[in-house]
């Protein structure tokens, strides 16, 4: 088709039409259609100024995504330097600079967005952040060390680093991510990581990050993940694809804390489209397995002791020691309108004595089988600024309760099997949480 001269052109406008509507579907498997749009145009007045293939617009997050069909030339498949960065500036380079235009003028009301039928939409122009994505239509060999090495990109506080990629791994991310919170936090992930992580395919940091969490350390500058991280990807869209006997969903972050309490709050941020509570989301998704167990173990051992004495307890935890962001977690079994009081003092106190300019607070309370119920989140989102009264009331604030996630948290003392359970149910140790 390609050496057809007359029809070179059709073909290449099918391979675009045909990425741009994959894309789309592939997005609408993750956020609701109402979320989704296709071909939209960008004009100032009534000139054009850009396009949009693909662009989500979820609570105060976008994603725009830029779909091409360039080919790689036979002389950069034998790997000619030259050939390959004109090959790169065609298929990736300028869909980025356009995803990066649009990105800056989709926030102003200067701009109007107008459809493919010649309607005007109206979206959130609130956006908050905004994750470019470029998508190749076929197979690129080493499209992400390609892009690791030649891409030019700008980012501020609310354009982050692009995700380059190819429409099949598109496919494999959106299948396996498939709800909002889930992908949303990979970009901002992977994109945090965009000039310090090398992989030779998507694949492998996708691999890695549901088995591990994609995290690493502020020390490192640099990392490299192997091919070996595909493998259970490989054996999940085998069993769901093809119908082969085997797990099809990757052990990990998936899997793993599903029983766990921060689970459940995840559970009650995925019925969500807030921003905060999303944010909320991407902070717990990054904390350890340690962390997580670490935070199961003091809310049931509290949620108990709620349901026991009547008592309520504060839980406080950093979730992030450079921003001095956190969360309060406030248990009790009295009426919600009390329990509401008392958790927006407690955490309006602890967000203070932090100078954090975000704080979210919780409530949970235990059920009738003492499982613990979240009931309440509460955002704090002003910026910190002097308060006499609170200045005041920071200094009775006990940091007793306020656990440093970076360590080992000591649950308490060592119980005796025959001693009482601290939980305050009243029995012995071995007959009531030690089982």
């Amino acid at each position: 088709m390609n050496c057809d001269k007359k029809y070179c052109s059709i073909a290449s406008k099918n391979r675009g039409d045909f990425t741009e509507n994959i894309a789309e579907y592939h997005l609408s498997r993750v956020f609701d259609k109402s979320y989704v749009y296709k071909n939209i145009n960008i004009y100032d007045g009534k000139e054009k100024i850009s396009e949009i293939d693909v662009l989500v617009v979820f609570s105060n997050y976008a994603i725009i995504l830029q779909a091409k069909s360039k080919k790689l030339t036979l002389l950069s498949k034998q790997g000619n330097e030259i050939s390959l960065q004109r090959d790169f500036k065609l298929a990736i380079q300028d869909s980025y600079d356009q995803a990066l235009i649009c990105s800056k003028a989709i926030t102003s009301t200067d701009y109007k967005l107008i459809d493919s039928c010649g309607n005007e939409i109206y979206i959130n122009r609130d956006i908050k952040e905004i994750f470019p994505i470029c998508v190749v239509a076929e197979h690129y060999p080493s499209l992400s060390v390609q892009a690791h090495q030649f891409i030019h990109y700008e980012t501020n506080e609310k354009i982050h680093e692009p995700l380059i990629t190819d429409i099949f791994f598109f496919d494999v991310l959106t299948e396996l991510l498939n709800n909002p919170l889930y992908l949303l936090s990979y970009l901002d992930r992977r994109g945090s990581y965009f000039k310090k992580l090398m992989v030779q395919q998507e694949l492998s940091a996708l691999g890695f990050h549901l088995s591990q969490n994609l995290y690493f350390n502020e020390n490192y500058n640099f990392m490299h993940i192997d091919e070996s991280f595909t493998h259970s990807i490989d054996v999940a869209m085998a069993v769901r694809r093809q119908g082969i006997s085997g797990l099809d969903t990757p052990g990990g972050i998936l899997t793993r804390l599903k029983r766990t309490q921060i689970y459940k709050i995840i559970e009650n941020i995925l019925e969500s489209n807030s921003y905060y509570a999303i944010k909320l989301g991407f902070y717990l998704l990054k904390l350890s397995e340690t962390s997580v167990k670490q935070i199961d173990e003091l809310v049931i051992l509290n949620v108990k002791n709620s349901y026991n004495t009547g008592k309520e307890h504060d839980l406080t935890f950093k979730l992030d020691e450079k921003s001095q962001i956190g969360i309060t977690i406030h248990i009790n079994n009295m009426n919600l309108h009390q329990a509401k009081e008392k958790l927006f003092a407690h955490s309006s106190l602890r967000k203070y004595k932090e100078k954090s300019n975000l704080w979210f607070g919780m409530i949970i309370q235990p059920n009738d089988r003492k499982e613990a119920v979240i009931t309440e989140l509460l955002i704090l989102k002003d910026d910190w600024e002097y308060d006499a009264l609170l200045e005041d009331g920071k200094k009775i604030l006990s940091d007793k309760y306020n656990y440093d996630l970076n360590k080992k948290v000591k649950i308490s003392t060592k119980i005796g099997r025959n001693e009482q359970c601290p939980c305050g149910s009243g029995n012995k140790y071995k007959k009531c949480c030690l089982i």
